[in-house]
């Protein structure tokens, strides 16, 4: 979807990727493109919405969650 530009902005939800690994993955694939992402947590507290925050930190995501 990336090579035919069909995609205007990545959403990255750590618990739909199954984790870390793979949403540094995807995250990479939309810095590389210049593509936006956001980094959105399905919890909105807890270790999993600490996990999220720490992702888009270490990713130059962007934060955004849904309480």
């Amino acid at each position: 979807m990336v090579q035919v530009d069909a995609v205007d902005m990545f959403v990255v939800k750590l618990m739909q990727v199954e984790g870390l690994y793979k949403a540094s993955y995807i995250s990479g694939i939309a810095q590389a493109t210049g593509i936006k992402g956001y980094a959105v947590s399905m919890t909105s507290l807890g270790i999993g919405h600490t996990a999220n925050l720490h992702f888009a930190i270490a990713s130059a995501l962007e934060d955004r969650y849904s309480p």
